[in-house]
């Protein structure tokens, strides 16, 4: 809604939600509406959404790997980010970064699908997405700045 609202002095206070936040929603929205509003810690935030696997599902129990990923330091959420919230963030990098970094495709499920019988999962492919979006950040996060006038993201000194 704030980013509906273009309300930029909510910056501060969209930042601070992130430490209290629990709702996967929530977190792809803040992230979205600090990247729209140029900072550069909804960047950070999206590169983490599309890094974390869901690791509890309703159906089914976790399993040993998903369990250990649940448990390590620095996640947003223990139970990951399902895999449209994981492509949804994952396009918003591949706007900021370029194609160059990594390509997403409009509709990731026909993109799929195209491959064949034997395709990779779609959280697969999404974790081949986020490790090339977590490089990239590494590399320019220091010079990564937003363009105000334009609206867009500029990666340079």
């Amino acid at each position: 809604m704030l980013k509906r609202l273009d309300a930029r002095e909510s910056v501060s206070t969209l930042e601070s939600w992130i430490a209290t936040s629990s709702d996967s929603n929530d977190f792809v929205e803040i992230g979205d509406a600090l990247v729209h509003f140029g900072s550069r810690k909804g960047v950070g935030v999206l590169v983490r959404i599309a890094s974390e696997r869901r690791t509890r599902f309703p159906c089914r129990p976790s399993t040993p790997k998903e369990l250990a990923a649940a448990s390590a330091p620095g996640r947003l959420r223990a139970e990951g980010f399902s895999s449209d919230e994981r492509e949804a963030a994952a396009k918003t990098l591949a706007a900021i970064a370029g194609k160059a970094v990594f390509d997403m495709p409009d509709d990731l499920i026909r993109h799929l699908a195209a491959q064949g019988r034997d395709h990779e999962s779609e959280d697969d492919y999404l974790d081949r997405a986020a490790a090339a979006f977590r490089a990239w950040w590494e590399a320019s996060k220091d010079r990564l700045r937003f363009d105000a006038a334009t609206g867009r993201w500029i990666v340079g000194d």
